[in-house]
C-alpha cells in the first residue's frame, strides 16, 4: 500500500495505495514535501515533471502558476514557495497562503521553516491521542510518518498518512513535538493542508442551523478563502466539517469528486482558499486554539479524511459510507440491527410516570416498536428545563419502584429499554451545583449565561470526568438500559476554564473535547452491550469521530416530514442512512406546525433509522395500522439499509437544481426528493420519492434509478404494482412517480431482480 522510491535528485518520493485511488507526493530539494498525485489508482510513480517544470536560473514553478513576488530561498534549488503545490503549508519562510501551519516562539520570533529530516513506517499504525478514529482491521493498515524539523529549533513536526487496500481513504494528521529548553505556540493547528492544482471546481459545503441541518450548499469554487468554522464548543448545527470539491461537470453518479472531513468533535475550521490561477489549498483543524507546547511535549491534531471519487458524488459518498461501516465502528456496533424506537419526548415531554410509560410502550408494541426510550423527566426534581441537570437520580415519587424495575417490565413486553441523559451539564438549581459551584465553563467575576437554563460542566479537568464515570455508572448499573440517548443541549459561550493557567486557557475547550472523549470512551467500555445514541439538540455533534461511539444520531429535533428531506439528503453525503435517526411525528408538527400525510411522514422515515415520535394512543386505528405496517416493511430494509448501498437520486446535486426556472423540466425536479436502497447484488432496490409541493408548473418527469451495466438486461418486478421494468429502462428512461395530485406527496416503490 505505501511505495517508497528514495533515489532522486530532489529526494525520495511517496505513493500510497488505498483502494481505488493512489495519492503521491515528494521532498523537492530535500526539504520539503510537495504533492504529485491524487487520483485513480497508478501502477507507478507520478512523474514530477508533469506537475513542476524548469525556469530561468533552473528555478522549477507549477505549470499553471508562475513566479512572483515571494522570495527565491538561498539554495538555488529553484522554487517559489507561494507557487508550489505543498503538501504542508509553513507560515514563516516564504508561503504566505492561508491554511497553513502557524507557529510562533517563546522568544516572540513568529513563523518558523520546518525542512525534511526522514520518513517511517512504525510497526504498528499510529492514530491521534485520545481521539477515536479507526477501530476495526487497524492491524491491517499501514502508516507513513513523515518528519519535518525547524533547522534552527527543537521543534519536529510529524505528518501521518494512513491507508488501507480496502479503505478508498487517505487519513491524515500532525504532531507536534519541542524537544527544546522553551515552550512553542500553536495557533489553530491543521490536520492538513493539500495544494490541488485545476480551475472550474464546484465546491460543495454542508449548512444549516437548529433543526435545519446539514443542507447542501452547492456553487462554483469562489477566488480566495471560503471558510466554514465553530467556535461554540461543538461541531454545531450550522456547520460541518466537511469539503467537497469536484471536477467539472461532477455531478451524483459521474465525474471526479475530493472530498475532506475532520474526524473532531469541537471547535474546528475547514477552508479552502484559491489563488489567482485558481488552484486551490484545502486546509482543516482545530479552531480557537491557542496552546503551549511545552519543553518535551507533543500535540496531537485531529485525524482528517480524504476521499477521492472517479463515480461522482455518490461514489464519494459509498466511500465515507463504507469507512464507517467498516474501519471506524467496531463489529458490535455496526451489527447492532437498529430497533424501531418509540421515543417519549414529543409524546409526553417533562410529563413521564411509571404508568405513562408503561402504556406507551404497550401502545408502541401495537405499533411494531421494538426499543422504548424514556427522555428527559424521569429524574430527581426535574418537572421542566429549568432544574435538576447533574442530579441523576430517579424520581421517586413518579418511578416508585425504580428504573430497573420499569426496565424488567418493559422488556418483559418484548421490547428493549433505554433512558435520556445529559452528562455535560448543570442546572444552578441542583445539589450539583451548589456543592461543586466551580465545575462549570465561566469566566471569573463574570456572572455566566444560561442557555436553558442550564450550565456546562468543564470536562478539561479530570476530577470532573471521573466524577461524571462514577455518576453514570451508578445510574446505569441500577437502570440496566440496553440504550443510552446521549444529548447536549447548549454552546460554550463564556470560555474560561478556572483550572488552568493563563498561558493554557486557549487550549480548554479541546481539552473538554478530549475529556469528552474519555467519558463516552469509559462507558462504551464499562457497558459494551449498551448502545450509544449521539444527540446534541439533533444533529449538533455529528462528525465521522462520534460514528466510533454511536451507531446512531438524532439526525435534527426537527420531526416535520417536509423539513427533513434537505436534512436527510445532506446527511446522507457522509453518514450511511442507518446512522441516522428519522422518526414519525405528530401532525400538526410540534417544530412547524404542519399537518402531512401519516404515509408520507413513514415513506421519509424509512430508508433510515426509523422511529416514533408520537404517542400512538392519539392516532386512529387506522393510523396505527399504517404505522404498524410500516414498522414491519422498515423491519424487512432495515438489513439492506444497513448492509447496503445508498443513491441519491433526486436533489440538490442535480445539474439546474438550484438555478432552474419555472418553466424548465428542473424546476419541475427541484420540488422532490428521491433517494434509492440497494442490496450489495442490486437484487432489491427500494425506491423513495418525495414531491413535497404541487404547483401548476408541476409535471411528471421520470425518476431514473441507478443501475450497474451488469443489471441492464436484467428484469425488475415492482411489488406493489406488480409491472415489469427492464434494468436499462429503470436507469436511461426512468419511471413516473408523481400518479397523485396535492401536496406531501411521497411514494415507496420495491423492486425485485427477477
Amino acid at each position: 500500500m505505501i511505495h517508497i522510491d528514495e533515489y532522486l535528485d530532489h529526494g525520495p518520493r511517496f505513493r500510497l495505495d488505498a483502494g481505488e485511488a493512489s495519492y503521491a507526493f515528494m521532498i523537492f530539494d530535500r526539504r520539503f514535501p510537495v504533492h504529485l498525485y491524487w487520483g485513480g489508482r497508478l501502477s507507478r510513480m507520478p512523474d514530477p515533471g508533469a506537475i513542476l517544470r524548469p525556469c530561468p536560473r533552473d528555478y522549477a514553478v507549477l505549470r499553471q502558476g508562475s513566479s512572483d513576488f515571494s522570495p527565491w530561498p538561498e539554495s538555488g534549488a529553484g522554487y517559489t514557495p507561494s507557487t508550489m503545490p505543498m503538501e504542508l503549508g509553513v507560515w514563516g519562510w516564504g508561503d504566505d497562503r492561508p491554511g497553513s501551519v502557524h507557529i510562533r516562539y517563546a522568544d516572540g520570533t513568529p513563523g518558523t521553516e520546518l525542512v525534511y529530516e526522514g520518513w517511517e513506517i512504525p510497526g504498528s499504525p499510529l492514530q491521534p491521542e485520545g481521539m477515536p478514529l479507526i477501530h476495526e482491521q487497524a492491524a491491517e493498515c499501514e502508516t507513513l510518518r513523515i518528519t519535518l524539523k525547524d533547522p534552527a529549533r527543537s521543534l519536529r513536526l510529524h505528518m501521518h498518512y494512513t491507508v488501507h487496500e480496502r479503505m478508498n481513504a487517505v487519513i491524515r494528521w500532525i504532531r507536534f513535538e519541542n524537544s527544546g529548553d522553551d515552550p512553542v505556540i500553536l495557533n489553530n493547528p491543521p490536520a492538513f493542508s493539500l495544494d490541488l492544482q485545476g480551475t472550474g471546481k464546484s465546491l460543495v459545503r454542508l449548512q444549516g442551523g437548529w433543526a435545519s441541518e446539514r443542507h447542501v450548499d452547492a456553487r462554483a469554487l469562489p477566488p480566495g478563502i471560503s471558510r466554514q468554522e465553530s467556535r461554540a464548543g461543538a461541531v454545531g448545527h450550522g456547520q460541518t466539517p466537511f469539503i467537497a470539491l469536484g471536477d467539472p461537470g461532477a455531478h451524483e453518479f459521474s465525474g471526479t469528486v475530493r472530498a475532506f472531513s475532520l474526524a473532531y468533535s469541537g471547535n474546528f475550521y475547514a477552508q479552502t482558499a484559491a489563488d489567482e490561477h485558481m488552484n486551490c489549498r484545502v486546509s482543516m483543524g482545530v479552531n480557537q486554539y491557542r496552546g503551549n507546547l511545552a519543553t518535551g511535549e507533543t500535540f496531537d491534531t485531529p485525524a482528517a479524511v480524504l476521499v477521492y471519487s472517479n463515480r461522482g458524488f455518490s461514489g464519494m459518498s459509498g466511500n465515507f459510507h463504507h469507512l464507517i461501516r467498516d474501519f471506524i465502528q467496531s463489529k458490535e456496533l455496526r451489527e447492532w440491527p437498529r430497533h424501531v424506537i418509540i421515543n417519549s419526548w414529543e409524546a409526553m415531554y417533562f410529563d413521564v410516570t411509571e404508568k405513562k410509560i408503561l402504556n406507551l410502550a404497550r401502545k408502541g408494541k401495537e405499533v411494531g416498536a421494538e426499543l422504548l426510550v424514556l427522555d428527559d423527566g424521569w429524574f430527581s426534581a426535574r418537572r421542566n428545563d429549568q432544574t435538576s441537570l447533574g442530579d441523576w437520580d430517579y424520581n421517586h415519587r413518579r418511578f416508585p419502584r425504580g428504573l430497573g424495575a420499569l426496565g424488567d417490565d418493559i422488556r418483559g413486553m418484548g421490547l428493549k429499554f433505554g433512558i435520556w441523559m445529559e452528562p455535560e451539564m448543570v442546572s444552578p438549581d441542583s445539589r450539583l451545583y451548589r456543592e461543586h459551584p466551580r465545575w462549570i465553563i465561566s469566566i471569573p467575576e463574570r456572572t455566566p449565561s444560561l442557555a436553558r437554563h442550564q450550565l456546562i460542566l468543564d470536562l478539561s479537568r479530570d476530577e470532573v470526568v471521573d466524577y461524571l464515570k462514577q455518576t453514570m455508572t451508578k445510574v446505569l448499573k441500577e437502570a440496566r438500559p440496553d440504550y443510552l440517548k446521549w444529548d447536549m443541549n447548549r454552546n460554550i459561550t463564556e470560555p474560561g476554564f478556572p483550572a488552568l493557567s493563563g498561558e493554557r486557557q486557549g487550549e480548554g475547550m479541546h481539552r473538554y473535547i478530549l475529556g469528552l472523549y474519555r467519558l463516552i470512551r469509559y462507558i462504551r467500555q464499562e457497558f459494551p452491550h449498551m448502545i450509544i445514541e449521539g444527540c446534541a439538540g439533533g444533529g449538533g455533534r455529528m462528525d465521522l469521530s462520534m460514528t466510533a461511539y454511536s451507531p446512531r444520531f438524532w439526525t435534527s429535533d426537527q420531526t416535520d416530514a417536509v423539513e427533513r428531506l434537505p436534512i436527510q439528503y445532506g446527511s446522507s453525503l457522509i453518514f450511511p442512512p442507518e446512522t441516522l435517526g428519522a422518526h414519525v411525528s405528530a401532525v400538526p408538527n410540534h417544530q412547524v406546525g404542519r399537518i402531512t400525510p401519516l404515509e408520507s411522514r413513514c415513506i421519509t422515515a424509512a430508508a433510515f433509522s426509523f422511529g416514533c415520535e408520537l404517542n400512538p394512543a392519539g392516532l386512529s386505528a387506522g393510523e396505527r395500522q399504517i404505522l404498524k405496517a410500516w414498522s414491519l416493511r422498515y423491519r424487512e430494509l432495515r438489513d439492506m439499509i444497513r448492509r447496503g448501498n445508498f443513491y441519491r437520486l433526486r436533489g440538490p446535486l442535480e445539474p439546474g437544481w438550484q438555478t432552474s426556472l419555472p418553466e424548465s423540466p428542473e424546476f419541475a425536479r427541484s420540488r422532490s426528493y428521491a433517494w434509492m436502497l440497494a442490496s450489495r447484488d442490486f437484487q432489491t432496490l427500494g425506491v423513495f420519492f418525495h414531491r413535497p409541493v404541487k404547483t401548476g408548473l408541476s409535471r411528471s418527469i421520470p425518476l431514473r434509478l441507478y443501475l450497474p451495466d451488469s443489471c441492464l438486461q436484467d428484469s425488475y418486478r415492482e411489488k406493489f404494482s406488480g409491472n415489469v421494468y427492464e434494468g436499462a429502462t429503470l436507469r436511461d428512461s426512468g419511471i413516473h412517480c408523481e400518479e397523485a395530485d396535492g401536496d406531501y406527496m411521497s411514494r415507496f416503490m420495491l423492486l425485485t431482480r427477477e
